[in-house]
């Protein structure tokens, strides 16, 4: 009878302390989860309504549209958006784009880039 206790008692500490552990890895995981959720809403596009200094000038650069501030001409950012494709669906969208389109704002950009991507 006492054997029987002890192992029941060593098999009650064995469950306890993996549920214990198994408890502690769970909570970690999903303290990563949300920590990667905050790192993803850090990363994600902030789109200001006010004006860009200079502004911002899209246009067509080796098959792609692309997105230059309007004062340096450095390019501020590459867009996936095919020339060929947008030359084929939307011709005048492509004309503009080859005589460069104006941007006062991010705002006003992410709209116009949305709407070429759609």
């Amino acid at each position: 009878m006492k054997k029987l206790f002890l192992y029941l008692l060593l098999f009650l500490g064995i469950f306890i302390l993996c549920f214990l552990l198994a408890n502690e890895y769970f909570k970690q995981r999903m303290q990563e989860k949300n920590g990667q959720k905050l790192d993803i809403a850090a990363d994600s596009i902030s789109v200001d309504t006010e004006p860009y200094p200079g502004g911002f000038t899209v246009g067509i650069k080796n098959g792609c549209v692309i997105v230059y501030e309007a004062d340096t001409e450095q390019v501020y950012e590459y867009t996936e958006i095919d020339a060929a494709l947008l030359r084929e669906l939307h011709p005048e969208l492509y004309r503009d784009l080859q005589g460069n389109v104006h941007f006062d704002s991010q705002k006003e950009l992410y709209r116009y880039l949305e709407s070429l991507s759609t």
